[in-house]
C-alpha cells in the first residue's frame, strides 16, 4: 500500500483503524501513515512523491462549473415615484 496514491477519505480511514489522528491536509496524512505503517512493519517505505494527484479524482465525474445568470438592471415604476407638491401661496402670505 502505498500512501501517496490513496485518496485523502482512505488516508483518514486507514489512520482512524490504526488509532491515529486524521486531522490535516493530504501531505501531512501520507507523513502520518507512512511513519506508522513503518513502525509497524519495521521496513522503510520507499519515498514516493505526492505531488502528482492526478489520479485522486479519476473514477468521479467532474462537476461542471455553474454559469452566472445575466444580470437585469430593475427599472423603477412610475407609479413608485411621488411628485413634489408644488407650493401653494396665498394671498395672505404676501402681507
Amino acid at each position: 500500500m502505498d500512501p501517496s496514491k490513496m485518496k485523502v477519505v482512505d488516508l483518514r480511514s486507514e489512520l482512524g483503524a490504526l488509532g491515529l489522528d486524521t486531522k490535516g491536509n493530504k501531505p501531512a496524512l501520507v507523513e502520518r501513515l507512512k511513519k506508522a505503517l513503518e513502525a509497524k512493519t519495521g521496513k522503510a517505505l520507499p519515498d514516493t512523491s505526492i505531488l502528482d494527484t492526478s489520479t485522486e479524482d479519476a473514477d468521479e465525474p467532474a462537476t461542471p462549473r455553474r454559469v452566472p445568470a445575466a444580470r437585469t438592471t430593475r427599472r423603477s415604476s412610475s407609479s413608485r415615484l411621488a411628485a413634489t407638491p408644488a407650493k401653494v401661496t396665498t394671498a395672505l402670505e404676501g402681507t
